[in-house]
């Protein structure tokens, strides 16, 4: 079964509440949301740190809307092996953006945003090779 990281860009994706995403985008994230609810496990840290960042821009118990809907479900089966895999990540500051398991990459570092980190830390503990990230989208600059 394939452990997964998964973005907040997914979810609100799949909520369409990403303006910056084509309808293509917004309809995968929906279905690997649905793909990743019947067939793979989620990762979750055991401080509650990559939930909390979901829980503040989706309410779970407000708005029917999928994304929310997956953050419910979330909640409901955080303990269970089955769908989530339990880590620990080392925040460094009281902000969260900072983590002891976040590769030591300077190249890395300049292009991963300080509140994505969390989720390169979660990443870094099960050691990379056997977790997929599902980043939303990477959009090319234009010059």
């Amino acid at each position: 079964m394939t452990v997964i990281v998964i973005d907040t860009n997914v979810l609100l994706a799949a909520d369409g509440q990403a303006d910056h995403m084509s309808a293509e985008c917004m309809e995968e994230c929906l279905t690997r949301l649905k793909r990743v609810k019947a067939t793979e496990r989620v990762v979750l840290d055991d401080a509650r740190i990559l939930l909390g960042e979901y829980h503040h821009i989706l309410k779970p118990n407000s708005s029917p809307t999928y994304g929310s809907a997956f953050l419910k479900w979330l909640l409901q089966v955080e303990g269970n092996a089955n769908h989530v895999e339990k880590v620990t990540i080392t925040p460094r500051d009281q902000e969260n953006t900072l983590f002891d398991e976040f590769p030591s990459d300077a190249a890395l570092e300049a292009v991963i945003d300080r509140s994505d980190r969390k989720f390169f830390g979660s990443f870094e503990v099960l050691g990379g090779c056997h977790i997929v990230i599902y980043v939303s989208v990477i959009r090319p600059t234009r010059t």
